[in-house]
């Protein structure tokens, strides 16, 4: 997938999706980033891409029903993600749920 394509596919949830940080904008919003990479090395060179992608849920509070709409998407996609953190942002009075999930490039 693309980022273009992850960002489609996240417009579905129905909130703002932005690449990064998300910056002046009130709750509820999805960031989305390529976190990091795991490459499979095969003869000293890549032998597969892999991506890793964190998609950020941020709110006012706990929304159940909105993760669930997350979930929802990705799994209409074929996406297998982890729930890998959920936390409260005291500095800006927010609730941040991550989920992630890895994309096979090439290989």
């Amino acid at each position: 997938m693309t980022l273009a394509e992850i960002k489609a596919m996240l417009d579905e949830t129905g909130v703002y999706v932005g690449y990064g940080f998300v910056i002046d904008r009130p709750p509820p919003y999805i960031s989305y980033r390529e976190a990091y990479s795991n490459n499979a090395f095969a003869d000293n060179m890549v032998n597969a891409e892999v991506a890793h992608y964190d998609v950020e849920l941020v709110t006012t509070k706990k929304d159940e029903a909105l993760e669930r709409k997350l979930k929802d998407v990705l799994n209409s996609y074929g996406i297998p993600w982890q729930k890998t953190s959920e936390s409260v942002v005291e500095d800006d009075s927010t609730f941040s749920v991550i989920f992630e999930f890895e994309e096979v490039k090439n290989g």
